[in-house]
């Protein structure tokens, strides 16, 4: 902690008798992002610094300009609220700035945020004043986002200050977030800001779309700023009455300005009674028709308006309230903190993966109307069962309603169903490549029931909240598992529409297509595990019951052979199959992304399903290694992108051992069981089996060879699987024993907890990651990454480790370069020591002489692969940034083979490539070098919590 910080306090205080989290010493800290949240579409990010964006909907619909995290910290007075007061006349003048750029002398500043997150109060006090200023921004869900300042007295005296106040650069409806930042110019150039018979009311507007198409293009939505309580204060359009301000002389209102950014700015005199407080607000909301800026210039000319804001504003914080309290947000204990901080974090879980509103009660016309989306077919042959049951139904009776028909996909897709609303697609100014969309209310202010998300994210969203509505797990399970696919992995995206996928876009250089892994095992073990536990013996009703699905994503993953070649482009996207689905989705609904054979749905039983994922992990087993990231795409932590290819999780190993102990437990622990498996998941099945009892664990841990032939035995199981997919699925079902599913389970969990073992550290941590590679036809090696959170977090779970155990690895932690003492905190990987610039790049000597082509190759001049400096080292020429770039360069040289092989040697010893894991070791951020990631500490106390307390 540094000496300002040092200056800065934090605690819990209590007002008005509502809870809020205060921070002194505000100007001590770095600026930092912070969100107010609301119970409607209306969203606000705020830098600490006062800068904000805000608006409704998404990013298209702001009112102030949406801009990323570190542009809105450097906004101070150019952009959002601002503020300006006088005292005093001629010599005797005196300025005070709030929250300007610069502290003035004698001032502090605080910050405080509602425990709910719907309000958030910028304060700042003037001690030679004697006032305090407090500037509290809150979202009101009829009229839009309200921002009330008050100007308290301190020190009994009494003032009267003459103010400008208001928001700089107010944005006119129309504009989208990407033409703001791409032409913000040409923006300005069709601007119309302009007041007139509204009263306080100003109107920001686009005199026509932007568009250089020729056809007209009306711009007919506004953005609407009113305000009150500041009594015969002046409305400037123009930014320039804070310059007037400054220099004490006068400006006239204008009620028109085009063609330049539009202010919203009162300026009149405040005066504040000795021991007392004045105050105003200014509210602002944008995309409204002319009917709807009528009816708010009516309501803004209102004398009790102030009242009609207020309570507005407090039902919403009230409707929140009551929306977290459905998800158990609320906790009382010895630790106010804590409490807070569980409802934040209750928070911010539902606003991604949503809440049951209507609890266990279904909206039937709602269901219908999912059905008709999901399959067309099943909503007409289902209306008549489901009309009966009225226009709200027990998810139990509509469930028994859609079993008594024996409808197979009637009953699938009840079990789908989620009545979740407040869900919405996320993102934020720190993380611009992501774009929120927040959907909440129907058209009639009702809830939207919908919800979307990465399934990466929102599967663990609803594992927290099913602690709420367990009743709900057979749905999330049966959505879960009805969205993977035949070869076991999982889609992109998931959301009450169906599945989604990426698609290949070759002018994106962020596009890219695959599949995450660990995800899917964990997630739906975490589900499987919680089921259990509330309803023990439910899960088992479904296992042998053909009703599940398989996603037909059109992705072709490489036979195991080609990806011993090139383990980083293993998948191709299928077009001709991808038409075809198109054209299912066109005749039936979303049913036409899953699988079909001979034009029928595959309909499997949930113990196909709970197989597969694990048979395409074991598939991709290398002993003493991990399980082989050959799908193109990282784990949890995208950062570590380039560990797709030749990266090797130990973290899903942990995870997959754990799934196949509950896996026994199910399918296996009755050898008279049997099941209805499809013909070709019974084949792989055996084939993967076959491959492990075919190698010792310990053996194939420690020997190259062996280890090579375990991966090749089990990749050839996974190829003829995928092969045999891309000829056409074979529904047949064949009846598989439980001693087969036991003898998988037995022998694989075998050799991953001989994996395990191996993978304990000498410090006491255990490998989250290594590299493999095949330096020939008959060895794979294995190489050691350093050590991450998330390993440690993963092997926490495994039944290797006893309660002893995984305290000895918590305190190895606290010993561990992960640790932070200053922050009492764990960072996602060890710190990294990284060279001056100047000393990379550079060729030792030695190496120098021993490759006698590295001379001549310098010889070549300016322009030549290699550069000798004034001192006689070798540098690589500054644009070949990798060993692509270098083979290309090379290629001009007629160089032969050996000595461009050669030289790749170099290059790679110099730069050690193969160890590279992505963005993570090139960025002080995220989650990159030094990072601090909360979601990943937070799964580490409930590790330990689960297991050890």
């Amino acid at each position: 902690m540094t000496t300002a910080e040092e200056h800065v306090t934090g605690a819990l205080v209590e007002i008005d008798g509502a809870r809020w989290y205060r921070i002194d010493g505000l100007e001590h800290m770095e600026p930092f992002l912070a969100t107010v949240v609301s119970d409607s579409d209306l969203w606000m990010f705020v830098s600490s610094a006062g800068p904000l964006t805000a608006g409704r909907t998404d990013a298209d619909h702001a009112f102030l300009p949406y801009e990323t995290d570190d542009r809105l910290h450097r906004a101070v007075g150019v952009s959002g609220p601002t503020t300006l007061l006088a005292r005093g006349s001629g010599s005797e003048r005196q300025l005070w700035q709030p929250f300007a750029r610069r502290l003035a002398p004698g001032c502090s500043r605080a910050l405080q945020k509602h425990e709910l997150g719907t309000a958030l109060t910028f304060e700042e006090v003037n001690e030679a004043w004697g006032l305090r200023i407090r500037m509290t921004w809150e979202p009101s869900r009829s009229y839009g986002w309200v921002r009330r300042v008050e100007l308290s007295d301190l020190d009994g005296s009494g003032a009267e200050v003459e103010v400008v106040d208001g928001l700089l650069d107010v944005m006119p409806a129309g504009v989208d977030a990407e033409t703001e930042r791409r032409a913000s110019n040409l923006v300005d150039a069709y601007k119309r800001s302009e007041t007139g018979r509204w009263g306080t009311a100003a109107v920001y507007v686009l005199e026509s779309g932007i568009t250089d198409r020729a056809e007209p293009a009306e711009s007919l939505a506004a953005t609407l700023v009113w305000s009150a309580g500041l009594d015969g204060a002046e409305v400037h359009l123009d930014e320039r009455v804070l310059e007037d301000l400054w220099h004490d002389r006068p400006r006239p209102t204008v009620s028109l300005l085009t063609g330049r950014r539009g202010a919203y700015l009162l300026r009149g005199s405040a005066v504040v009674p000795p021991g007392g407080s004045t105050s105003w607000i200014v509210v602002a909301d944008t995309a409204l028709g002319h009917a709807q800026l009528h009816d708010r210039i009516a309501i803004a000319l209102d004398p009790e308006v102030d009242k009609l804001v207020a309570a507005d504003v407090e039902a919403g914080t009230e409707r929140l309230a009551a929306l977290l309290a459905a998800a158990d947000g609320y906790q009382h204990t010895a630790d106010a903190v804590a409490d807070a901080h569980h409802l934040s974090n209750v928070l911010f879980n539902s606003m991604r993966g949503g809440i049951f509103v209507h609890g266990y009660q279904l909206d039937v016309a709602d269901l219908l109307a999912f059905l008709q989306v999901r399959n067309r077919d099943v909503h007409e042959r289902s209306r008549a069962v489901l009309e009966v049951l009225g226009a709200r139904a027990e998810r139990a009776e509509v469930l028994r309603a859609a079993e008594a028909t024996e409808d197979a996909d009637l009953v699938r897709l009840v079990l789908e169903y989620l009545p979740l609303a407040f869900s919405r697609r996320h993102g934020d100014p720190s993380r611009p490549w992501n774009r929120f969309s927040i959907r909440v209310a129907a058209d009639d202010g009702s809830d939207l029931l919908h919800h979307e998300g990465n399934w990466r994210d929102i599967f663990q969203n609803w594992e927290a909240l099913l602690r709420s509505y367990p009743r709900y797990l057979p749905n999330v399970v049966a959505t879960f598992v009805n969205a993977s696919t035949a070869d076991g992995h999982n889609p992109y995206r998931i959301s009450r529409d169906g599945i989604d996928w990426e698609v290949p876009d070759p002018d994106d250089p962020w596009s890219n297509i695959g599949y995450w892994g660990d995800h899917q095992i964990v997630y739906l073990l975490r589900l499987l595990e919680a089921w259990e536990a509330t309803e023990p013996g439910g899960l088992r009703s479904w296992l042998d019951r053909q009703l599940f699905t398989y996603a037909d994503i059109p992705y072709r993953i490489a036979a195991h052979s080609q990806m011993l070649v090139d383990p980083r482009s293993t998948i191709t996207y299928d077009h001709a199959r991808a038409a075809e689905v198109d054209d299912r989705v066109a005749a039936v609904g979303a049913d036409g992304r899953l699988l079909v054979a001979d034009g029928e749905l595959v309909r499997v039983t949930m113990a196909e399903k709970l197989l597969v994922p694990a048979l395409a992990k074991l598939s991709a087993y290398v002993a003493g290694g991990g399980i082989w990231m050959n799908t193109q795409r990282p784990e949890w932590n995208d950062a570590n992108n380039a560990l797709a290819g030749y990266g090797l999780s130990m973290v899903t190993l942990y995870q997959l051992e754990r799934y196949l102990g509950f896996l026994a437990t199910t399918l296996a622990d009755d050898p008279s069981s049997t099941y209805l498996i499809s013909r070709p998941v019974s084949v792989w099945l055996e084939r993967v089996a076959d491959a492990l009892a075919g190698q010792d664990p310990q053996a194939a841990v420690n020997d190259p060879g062996l280890r090579r032939d375990l991966l090749d035995a089990l990749g050839a199981a996974g190829t003829a699987h995928r092969e045999g997919l891309s000829a056409g699925f074979d529904p047949t079902p064949v009846t598989v024993e439980a001693t087969s599913i036991q003898r998988l389970l037995t022998g694989a969990r075998a050799h991953l907890q001989a994996s395990v073992r191996a993978a304990r550290r000498a410090d006491g941590l255990y490998h989250a990651y290594n590299l493999v590679s095949f330096p020939s036809a008959a060895e794979s090696l294995v190489e050691h990454l350093p050590p991450m959170l998330e390993g440690q977090v993963a092997v926490l779970g495994t039944a290797e480790l006893d309660a002893e155990a995984v305290v000895d690895v918590v305190d190895s932690l606290f010993d561990s370069g992960l640790y932070r003492a200053d922050q009492r905190s764990f960072l996602l990987y060890p710190p990294r020591e990284t060279s001056s610039f100047l000393d990379r790049n550079t060729i030792p000597a030695e190496q120098a002489a021993s490759f006698p082509v590295l001379g001549r190759l310098a010889s070549m001049g300016p322009a030549g692969i290699l550069q000798r400096d004034r001192h006689g080292d070798l540098h690589f020429r500054a644009d070949l940034s990798n060993a692509e770039a270098l083979e290309q360069a090379l290629a001009t040289t007629g160089l032969a083979a050996e000595d461009r092989a050669a030289v790749h040697e170099v290059y790679e010893e110099l730069f050690n490539h193969h160890a590279f894991t992505g963005r993570s070791g090139g960025m002080h951020g995220y989650e990159g070098i030094g990072s601090i990631y909360w979601h990943m500490v937070a799964k580490l106390l409930l590790a330990v919590q689960e297991r050890a307390i």
